[in-house]
Order: structure tokens, then C-alpha cells, then sequence
């Protein structure tokens, strides 16, 4: 998964891609087992026990899932947590999410800073 979104992001240019639809598209093309991944952790979510809008929520949690998942293997994360505070303010996620965020990207600033030392 790492390879496929750094490919899209420094070889073709591309910013993040948020849209569940289009991430499977663009997975399946590359790696059809990758699709079997995202589907199980859709599945795990209880989809048919929910509305529509939890479940597109759903997806969307999953596809940033997917894009941490992939940072963990990747130094440069500058972009991952500019399009990660991106898709906070442009999506309709409550403020105590919004803070968890914030709480996140403080972790990783500290972890990055103990490292340095």
C-alpha cells in the first residue's frame, strides 16, 4: 500500500485521495488483495447494522486508516498530516474528533523530537 500511495503522490503528482470509491478504483487497479483488506475492515465496522451516513463515515475513517497504515513505513509524513487535517476540516467530524487529532499530531511531534536527541 506504501509503494501505490507514494506513487501517486510524488510520481504522478497527485494529492491525497479521500473519496472511498476512487481509493478502491485506484487500489483494485494496483492490488486487488488490497481491496479484500479495505473490505474486511468495512465489514468489521457492523455496515449492515447502521445508517448510510455512518457507513460513508466509515469508509472515509478507513481510507485514513489506510493512509496512516502506509506512513508508518514512510519518513516524510509532512503530507500525510496536512491532508489528514485537511479532510477534519472539510468533512463534517465533531470537535472531540477534531481534538484527537490534534492530540495525534502532538504525539508524533514529541516522538519526532525524541528521536532527535
Amino acid at each position: 500500500m506504501t509503494d501505490i500511495l507514494y506513487w501517486l503522490q510524488h510520481c504522478q503528482n497527485l494529492n491525497g485521495i479521500y473519496d472511498p470509491e476512487e481509493f478502491l478504483n485506484i487500489i483494485a487497479s494496483q492490488a486487488s488483495e488490497l481491496c479484500q483488506f479495505f473490505d474486511m475492515l468495512y465489514q468489521s465496522t457492523n455496515p449492515a447494522g447502521k445508517c448510510e451516513k455512518t457507513n460513508t463515515t466509515s469508509k472515509n475513517r478507513i481510507v485514513v486508516l489506510c493512509y496512516q497504515l502506509a506512513s508508518l513505513r514512510n519518513k516524510q509524513m509532512t503530507l500525510l498530516k496536512h491532508d489528514a487535517g485537511l479532510f477534519f476540516q472539510h468533512s463534517e467530524h465533531q470537535k472531540k474528533e477534531l481534538i484527537l487529532y490534534q492530540i495525534w499530531e502532538f504525539q508524533l511531534l514529541l516522538k519526532q523530537l525524541i528521536k532527535l536527541e
